[in-house]
């Protein structure tokens, strides 16, 4: 897909779901000290006719415009939750993560959706954990915690984790967050590189000042 454009419409936001265009895929998340699988990250992809398989990067937005979004995250929970139960049968108890915007939370009954679908003898609580967007969740703090905070108490209560992704452009400052839902704080892609280039100078980078 190299030198073209990509321009989308809305038959292919049409086509995406009715052709079965979109493709999870998950990236195993490994532990340092024993080098084995202790989780799976799903990741969405967009297998399209003419552009190929398209990052995320390059159509969430567009989804997004086109009133979709909410209906992506849906398709990747129940592909996530279908895998975790495949994987739980078959004896590989891994947890798979998935991303969600924060509007989804706000989404009527998506709680309580969520929790009948996690809660049931095939799968169980503790098998399934959502990545809140840091960035975004700072840009909405004080506007709008008071509406998220009820829902990641009901989440958290429910056996789902929960992890903060991020940090954004500018690191949130944790303390902040009251009550503090999260069991995880993510650090990944540039914000790696940045705590690299740091610690060279200062030995006091990324990683020390969030925990």
């Amino acid at each position: 897909m190299a030198g073209t454009r990509v321009r989308l419409t809305q038959q292919d936001s049409a086509s995406a779901f009715s052709a079965e265009q979109l493709v999870v895929f998950y990236q195993p998340k490994l532990g340092l000290g024993s080098g084995e699988i202790a989780s799976l990250e799903a990741f969405i992809r967009w297998d399209h006719p003419k552009f190929g398989l398209m990052a995320p990067n390059l159509f969430l937005n567009f989804m997004e415009s086109q009133g979709r979004i909410h209906e992506v995250t849906k398709f990747v929970l129940k592909r996530a939750i279908e895998s975790a139960r495949i994987l739980r049968s078959k004896n590989l108890d891994w947890p798979i993560s998935i991303n969600i915007p924060l509007g989804t939370l706000l989404e009527p009954s998506f709680v309580e959706t969520l929790t009948q679908l996690v809660n049931t003898p095939a799968l169980g609580p503790g098998r399934l954990s959502l990545d809140i967007p840091e960035g975004a969740l700072a840009a909405r703090y004080l506007e709008d915690w008071p509406d998220f905070a009820p829902v990641l108490a009901q989440l958290e209560q429910a056996g789902i984790g929960l992890a903060l992704d991020g940090p954004g452009a500018r690191p949130f400052e944790l303390r902040q967050i009251k009550p503090f839902p999260f069991s995880e704080v993510k650090i990944g892609g540039q914000s790696i590189i940045n705590f690299a280039l740091s610690t060279v100078f200062t030995r006091r980078g990324l990683i020390p000042s969030r925990v």
